[in-house]
């Protein structure tokens, strides 16, 4: 990640909060996706919150389906994480969600704060 692009991770009581900050781009949120991966790994942390209500520009559906490939191949599959994205950028299917989630990604996106956290925190 360059200047221009931040990556705040908390720990929280029932998740890790992840809020990244900067323009949609795939290098810098892939390097964003790692970096929160590590943390949960390194703190054996199951359940994150990828906020990125503070990114910028467009996210087409080519670097939709880059970042969620890559999600993918970097997770673990045990992980449950909850994106919590911006509604103007919401897509009818869900897209980047479905590429993750047929990957085996335990991933849902959000537009809420609270629904998200509510599904983090429920057990199934």
């Amino acid at each position: 990640m360059s200047e221009h692009e931040s990556l705040l991770i908390e720990d929280r009581s029932d998740y890790v909060y992840c809020r990244y900050t900067g323009a949609f781009r795939v290098a810098p949120m892939l390097a964003a996706f790692g970096k929160a991966a590590e943390h949960c790994r390194a703190g054996g942390s199951r359940r994150i919150l990828m906020d990125l209500t503070e990114a910028t520009g467009e996210f087409d559906m080519m670097d939709r389906f880059s970042v969620a490939k890559e999600v993918s191949e970097v997770w673990d599959r045990d992980v449950r994480m909850a994106v919590l994205g911006m509604e103007r950028l919401r897509v009818s299917d869900n897209f980047g969600e479905t590429v993750a989630r047929n990957r085996g990604v335990d991933l849902r996106v959000f537009f809420s704060l609270e629904a998200a956290v509510a599904w983090l925190t429920t057990e199934e």
